[in-house]
């Protein structure tokens, strides 16, 4: 039996994979909509105020409106509110109680990351943000044996940092970090991971080094492996003995976790002949007491489920390109681990 929804809420944050690809994704006016229902919902709450700039200037912008509601503030002020989030994703990992499963469904930074793709894609983004946001770039230009000399001495000097601050509205005063020719990785990447074992047997790092070490030389393994996961996946959803009972407990977790009894499935192509023959019995052994309706309109996607509720406001992406995205850190842990059980363990017992 579904639990009874409650305000706030005391379980795990469910975060639901960005819907980028729908075409309503990138709609001004729908945009506004949900920026508008997020923003009454913060106005009445107000437990982040005391995170980043973002609420303070909702709020601030609420109190000074004529109605003091969401409705006095302009959706050409909502910009205001987006430009300070830096999607530090503290309020939805430690503040909001309505974030999923909660009815209300409210996840503030992929909102605030949706503004912003939708401004970006309406706008552009000025020389200045692109040269800032290309840290490999710059870092590799900046990093240029006697290049990186010269920067580091310009970054030092107070004229030049006020015509940094002009140009690219860096603050004069603000920390700037020193390039290096001789960035760690370079350095590292010369050792080998059998003559990392032997330095590991000889317990000459310490705990911290072992481990920061031990990730940049199985970064290419790891990749590899990762990139060869959706084939993987492709295959084992080709086998129904395998991949029909996976997908009902990926069906089963995901009903469990929306507080509702009407919800609407959605597969992809492949799988929905497949289920439709003997939906009514599989979805009553994946879910007893819902009611879980098949929908006509297929996914994209390898293989799994999307589970919308029946008025369309609490969407759950267990299919696997949404499961690898949510578990992407535990996935990274789970391969370093088979691929240096030994070194993996010794850095963590350290």
């Amino acid at each position: 039996m579904a639990e009874t929804p409650r305000e706030g809420n005391l379980k795990a944050p469910i975060r639901h994979a960005l819907d980028w690809q729908n075409p309503d994704f990138y709609n001004e006016e729908s945009l506004h909509t949900e920026m508008e229902r997020v923003f009454d919902i913060c106005h009445g709450c107000r437990r982040c105020v005391s995170l980043c700039q973002s609420f303070p200037t909702l709020f601030d912008l609420i109190d000074a409106s004529e109605s003091m509601e969401v409705d006095g503030v302009s959706k050409d002020d909502y910009g205001k509110v987006v430009d300070h989030c830096y999607l530090c994703d503290l309020c939805y990992m430690t503040k909001c109680p309505y974030v999923p499963p909660h009815e209300w469904n409210l996840d503030f930074p992929h909102l605030m990351l949706r503004a912003k793709a939708v401004h970006y894609k309406n706008h552009g983004a000025k020389l200045r943000d692109r040269v800032l946001t290309s840290t490999d770039m710059v870092g590799r230009l900046a990093g240029i044996p006697v290049v990186a000399q010269v920067v580091n001495a310009v970054n030092k000097v107070g004229p030049a940092r006020k015509v940094l601050e002009a140009a690219a509205e860096v603050h004069s005063e603000a920390w700037l970090p020193e390039f290096s020719s001789k960035p760690l990785r370079s350095r590292l990447h010369k050792l080998s991971l059998d003559t990392l074992g032997f330095i590991l047997q000889l317990n000459a790092l310490s705990c911290n080094d072992t481990r920061f070490r031990i990730i940049i030389f199985a970064d290419d393994r790891i990749n590899a492996v990762l990139d060869d996961l959706p084939a993987r996946l492709a295959e084992l959803a080709g086998n129904d003995a395998s991949y029909l009972p996976l997908l009902r407990d990926y069906l089963r977790e995901g009903a469990e976790s929306i507080e509702r009894d009407e919800l609407v499935v959605r597969v992809n192509a492949r799988d929905l002949p497949r289920l439709r023959k003997d939906w009514e019995k599989y979805a009553k052994e994946a879910a007893p007491g819902k009611r879980l309706t098949l929908s006509p309109e297929t996914l994209d996607g390898t293989g799994g489920v999307l589970i919308v509720s029946s008025d369309g406001n609490i969407r759950l992406d267990n299919t696997f390109e949404g499961r690898m995205e949510r578990l992407e850190e535990t996935l990274q842990s789970a391969v370093a681990e088979r691929l240096m059980p030994q070194q993996t363990g010794e850095a963590n017992s350290g």
